[in-house]
């Protein structure tokens, strides 16, 4: 590789790490006090990343959230003592045709609703020491009425 090409890739590695920006969530006005629905500002963290990518920080807290979007190259990373909280209240979350793939199923008693989705897209991540709750207790009686597997409403990013 002669030396013109060498400077033209590590000039273009450099403006990569460059659009690969860091965003904090408070400073798109989240709160983390578990009462503010925190939604918007956290989507608008998330859409500053969109077509670059970027990192997504949430800092200590518990941020009360509906549906999310992750877009390519993102990564949404909870800090320690972090913890995206699920909205009881489901107009909060997307709507049934927010994207083909999109369903639900009455009989069993679930909704076509999602709290965090990356829908067809590349280099995703969730990482970091916080945790995430669906906040299912919000959703269901002692005793839920439905066929089917239950799964865990809570859900500890990876490393």
């Amino acid at each position: 590789m002669n030396r013109r090409m060498m400077v033209l890739w590590l000039a273009l590695a450099l403006c990569a790490g460059l659009a690969a920006a860091t965003h904090d969530v408070r400073s798109f006005g989240a709160k983390g006090d578990g009462r503010t629905k925190d939604t918007a500002a956290v989507q608008r963290a998330l859409d500053a990343c969109a077509g670059t990518g970027g990192r997504v920080v949430v800092p200590p807290g518990t941020y009360l959230i509906g549906s999310i979007f992750l877009g390519d190259a993102t990564e949404l990373h909870l800090e320690k003592g972090a913890t995206p909280l699920g909205s009881p209240d489901l107009a909060d979350y997307n709507a049934p045709d927010a994207y083909p793939q999109n369903w639900g199923s009455k009989n069993e008693g679930w909704s076509a609703k999602h709290l965090i989705l990356a829908i067809e897209k590349k280099g995703v991540s969730i990482t970091g020491g916080g945790t995430i709750d669906g906040n299912g207790r919000a959703f269901f009686d002692d005793k839920p009425q439905f066929v089917g597997k239950v799964c865990s409403c809570v859900a500890r990013a990876a490393g």
